[in-house]
């Protein structure tokens, strides 16, 4: 796994056991919890089971997302279900800190996270699965997406984002 992955406003570091205090104090938070499919109260236990079983084992490549200019940490993004030999995964993301919303930083990371997916690691699709209601993240995806599914018990939509998609000429 890559160590650091730079972009303009901000920079993913590879997550670690030093970050599990702040992401279950972020993934906790009431305003991150609602837009996630696992709802359940996310623990020290279940996250060191998330880093030894699911990151450890190449399952999934998680990052913290740096603010560069004020050296900050404020939220993930990860691809995880990560199926090496069909070159496919799951995107997700979420910013921990409300005073960063609507910013641009969630943009600017799922980039940095895509383009990491498909050149890094050699991927050919990754999806995003949210809720309907969840405008971020369906405007995160929009122009950028194939297909769309919902998903049994809840109101989500599911899209793929494709490699020739994503290095079209759609402007991000």
């Amino acid at each position: 796994m890559k160590i650091r992955i730079d972009g303009t406003r901000i920079y993913l570091t590879a997550i670690g056991e030093q970050d599990t205090d702040r992401v279950i104090a972020w993934r906790n938070k009431p305003f991150v919890r609602k837009w996630f499919l696992y709802r359940e109260e996310f623990t020290r236990e279940g996250h060191r089971k998330w880093l030894e079983d699911v990151v450890g084992q190449g399952r999934a490549e998680q990052f913290i997302i740096w603010v560069r200019e004020e050296q900050h940490p404020i939220g993930s993004v990860y691809l995880r279900d990560i199926d090496r030999e069909a070159k496919k995964a799951e995107f997700g993301i979420f910013i921990g800190e409300e005073e960063w919303l609507g910013r641009g930083i969630g943009e600017e990371a799922a980039k940095l996270i895509l383009d990491y997916g498909f050149e890094e690691l050699g991927l050919h699709k990754i999806k995003l699965r949210v809720l309907a209601h969840n405008k971020r993240d369906c405007k995160l995806s929009e122009g950028r997406v194939r297909g769309r599914g919902m998903f049994p018990g809840r109101i989500a939509a599911g899209w793929k984002i494709l490699r020739p998609d994503f290095y079209g000429e759609i402007p991000m």
